[in-house]
């Protein structure tokens, strides 16, 4: 199985490739665009309340317009003049006509409308075209000379048909010019419009970020019904309340699906007017966004991936479904509130990468289960000694094909048996025995359609399908190919074939008795068994089904007999581990107590020590184990006095400070002489810092308060305890309670003072005070 490092490792690199390929190299762009579109609708509703579009009116030409109003469409110009007369009342700030006045009318009207947008008291604009070979269809002369501004109208659209962005400007054969949306914001700001790169256009401190193809990204913050309308047919007979347009930015455009102005956007299809008002809107309200870095785009996405990854990686299919969907939507909100911080990264990209990799890593985790489970069941069915199937899946198969042996073919049942080799054999050497069953098994699996299971070193038994003409052909090919594995005729002839024909489901446990017993008394090396011998052995018929039922059941019941083997197995090291350990500490504990047997006043202090730490660690509540680990350690405190000289020792009298220093010295010695038994290490700790004090005055290494092992603090108290009550050569010893005062006297300085506190109430709780 590979490593975690390993898995995550190619997940990444995987997610990284992909990462690249979608964002990139523009795989799937029409599917990246809708997904994308997703965060634009959530930006609208989380916008929505925040919108203030109160100075924006829509003169809408309307089905209701065009019905009334007794001109066919296109109109006459000298209704757009009366309308814009009848605005201007008002004082608007601008007036903005998203229509295209294309060539001549009539002179009157387009004088009359001239005159109209001269007149008026704030900026107009009006829109004009490019044709299919780039160049500007502008309006007459003298309607364009009267407005104060003129933009190119025409709209990019993604390759779904979708309006997604506008035009910054244009750039073509000497020709330039800012786009209708973009003069209407300049207008509104009162700053002309400066390019300030390739990519960058500045009106007054706002700046519209453009992409490579000279587009900025539209936010449809504003949708139908989210500002101001009103008929141009209501405006045209003055149906309006008075001071309706006053200071406001007014756009006249057409509204009715009859006039088949109307643009694809991600919510729908709208009339091509509000995407200039959109448009207008993000600039002047500070709205606009731009793309983040493509670096910080790649992060991102790897980011994702990797989560993901680790996602898929550590948990099934239901709660990694659920984790990853929880990214997504994440990495939604995290679009949402990128795109109305000013930032926008690609959503669509990102999230198309991630579920394609999501499902391919969820594809690549179900083969390697299958594929682990393949191995599993392989395991399961093969025995580990002979390398063929085990006796319980082999007679499964066998039954369930004579189950399924409707055209009544024979069946070959065998058994080898070869005990005899092996009792002559008997010294020799695991490899041979192993080299010896690798062969065997690799000459049995020549016949594909047949079936071997091992039972025990002994006994080989085979499942064929043969023509009953040449059955004892067959068996002799075998017993042929057999005296080969052995390598010589003698032992090959100590091998002994049982065989018997088949049809029908039977009791292969029956059979082999019968086939053993009758081989046993037989002088032949082959035996046969006739159909009369084995009438009691077969089954009652049953169904296809059960039998796969069963063939399953076998495996769950072998799965189990294995798991009973290991669990003896492992009960087995367990209980030579605890012997190897208490002959350990035998040894160890017989070398102490000779070594305190030297002086009648050290006599019998470790175990004296042992009882008086078990006491305390017991009345802490101590878990079991713990307990024992202290108990034996206090067993083997002192065991580096081994490498003290005797004469320090047995010193009659108190130690010199040279003296001292060599008796400072054991319990890093007792710590090394134990290094060796890995079963000791796990409280080593308490035997090297039992001398440690709890002010930090102690040796080795001057430890204090509770950096000091909890286990080794239990073992000073006793230690000194029973230090205090047994005496020395040169002091007499103390009672019980006049030892627990004299630890009183030292608490919070040499020992602990709660631990001291507790160990006087384990003593009276045993009745030692």
């Amino acid at each position: 199985m590979p490593s975690k490092k390993v898995y995550l490792y190619f997940c990444g690199l995987f997610g990284a490739v992909f990462l690249y390929l979608l964002v990139f190299a523009a795989f799937f762009p029409g599917a990246q665009k809708k997904i994308g579109d997703t965060v634009d609708f959530f930006s609208y509703l989380y916008s929505r309340d925040k919108i203030n579009a109160d100075k924006f009116v829509l003169v809408e030409i309307d089905n209701a317009s065009l019905q009334k109003i007794p001109y066919s469409w296109p109109w006459e110009r000298s209704l757009y003049a009366k309308v814009l007369n009848n605005i201007n009342r008002d004082n608007p700030k601008t007036a903005s006509f998203d229509l295209l006045f294309r060539g001549s009318r009539v002179t009157e009207e387009d004088l009359a409308f001239a005159q109209a947008l001269k007149s008026f008291s704030g900026k107009t604009i009006l829109a004009y075209a490019l044709s299919k070979e780039g160049k500007p269809i502008y309006p007459l002369d003298i309607v364009s000379n009267n407005a104060s501004a003129l933009g190119i109208v025409n709209m990019p659209l993604d390759e779904d048909s979708i309006c997604r962005r506008f035009r910054g400007y244009i750039r073509f054969k000497g020709f330039f010019d800012y786009s209708f949306i973009v003069k209407i914001a300049s207008l509104i700001k009162g700053r002309r419009p400066v390019l300030e790169s390739e990519n960058i256009i500045k009106i007054g401190r706002e700046k519209i970020f453009l992409d490579r193809q000279r587009t900025a990204f539209i936010r449809y913050l504003i949708k139908p019904g989210d500002i101001k309308t009103i008929s141009f047919y209501k405006v045209l007979n003055n149906n309006f309340p008075p001071g309706f347009f006053k200071g406001r930015y007014v756009f006249i455009g057409a509204a009715s699906p009859l006039i088949h102005d109307e643009i694809i956007t991600p919510f729908g299809i709208m009339p091509g007017v509000y995407t200039v008002i959109n448009g207008v809107y993000q600039i002047v309200s500070g709205r606009s966004v731009r793309s983040i870095p493509l670096w910080a785009d790649i992060l991102l996405g790897l980011i994702v991936l990797s989560a993901i990854a680790g996602i898929v990686y550590y948990f099934g299919f239901l709660r990694n479904f659920i984790f990853s969907l929880g990214v997504l939507l994440g990495l939604l909100w995290l679009a949402v509130f990128s795109e109305n911080s000013g930032w926008k990264f690609n959503y669509g990209a990102i999230t198309l990468s991630s579920l394609f990799f999501w499902i391919t890593a969820n594809i690549g985790n179900y083969i390697y289960f299958f594929n682990s489970l393949h191995k599993i069941k392989q395991k399961t069915i093969i025995d580990p000694i002979s390398g063929l199937f085990t006796p319980r899946y082999f007679y499964y198969r066998a039954n369930f094909s004579l189950q399924e042996n409707r055209f009544r073919r024979d069946y070959l049942f065998l058994e080898i048996m070869f005990g005899k080799f092996f009792e002559s054999g008997s010294s020799m050497p695991a490899e041979t025995d192993r080299q010896f069953w690798e062969k065997l098994a690799s000459f049995l699996r020549q016949n594909k359609n047949a079936l071997w299971a091992g039972r025990g070193r002994e006994i080989v038994v085979g499942f064929v399908p043969v023509n009953k003409k040449h059955l004892q052909g067959w068996v002799k090919n075998l017993r042929d190919g057999l005296q080969e594995i052995f390598g010589y005729e003698d032992a090959a002839k100590q091998v002994r074939i049982g065989c018997v024909l088949l049809k029908k489901p039977v009791f292969f446990s029956r059979i082999s008795e019968i086939l053993e017993k009758k081989t046993d008394v037989s002088k032949d090396n082959i035996v046969y068994l006739a159909d009369s011998e084995i009438a009691g052995c077969y089954l009652i018929p049953v169904s296809s089904k059960s039998g796969r039922e069963d063939m399953l059941e076998s495996l769950n019941e072998d799965i189990e007999e294995r798991n009973i083997e290991l669990l003896k197995a492992f009960s087995q090291v367990q209980q030579e581990q605890a012997r190897r350990k208490k002959s350990y500490l035998q040894v160890i504990v017989s070398l102490v107590n000779a070594l305190e047997e030297k002086d009648i006043y050290t006599r019998g202090h470790t175990q004296r020590v042992c009882d008086y730490a078990v006491i305390l660690a017991e009345y802490l509540g101590l878990p079991k184990e713990e307990v024992e680990n202290i108990k034996t350690a206090a067993l083997l405190h002192d065991i580096g006095k081994i490498g003290i000289p005797d004469s320090i020792l047995n010193k009659k009298g108190r130690l010199t400070e040279e003296e001292f220093s060599f008796i400072k010295k054991h319990p890093v010695l007792g710590v090394k002489i134990l290094e060796p038994i890995d079963e000791f290490k796990k409280f080593s700790s308490y035997i090297l810092y039992h001398h440690e004090r709890f002010d930090g005055r102690g040796y080795p290494h001057g430890l204090s308060g509770n950096m000091i092992p909890l286990g080794a603090r239990i073992i000073a108290i006793a230690d000194s305890f029973d230090a205090i009550v047994s005496g020395r050569s040169y002091k007499k010893g103390f009672s019980f309670p006049e030892a627990v005062n004299r630890l009183k006297e030292v608490k919070g300085k040499q020992f602990s003072p709660e631990l001291v506190d507790k160990f006087e109430l384990a003593l009276k709780q045993k009745g030692l005070l």
